[in-house]
């Protein structure tokens, strides 16, 4: 009898996607929507906030950080927010 332990489901809740258009050797961090500001004086833009994020390391580990920004491009030109 083994002691390895096999996965046969994986639940992710809430659901998430994987998405990145053209290819790329880093995985784009995690975010979420967040509320407006739609105040007097607010900017009444789309804000979005850094989410927790998963990496793979060398060995195959998962790694759950959060992010301090979110980058968009990885071409050395980086659009941060």
């Amino acid at each position: 009898m083994s002691d390895r332990l096999t996965i046969e489901e994986v639940w992710i809740y809430p659901p998430l996607a994987f998405a990145r258009f053209g290819q790329s050797p880093y995985p784009m961090e995690n975010f979420h929507w967040a509320e407006n500001d739609y105040s007097p004086r607010g900017t009444a833009e789309t804000v979005i906030e850094p989410a927790l994020t998963f990496n793979i390391d060398t060995n195959g580990n998962i790694l759950a950080y959060l992010p301090e920004e979110i980058h968009f491009k990885d071409n050395g030109q980086w659009l941060k927010m």
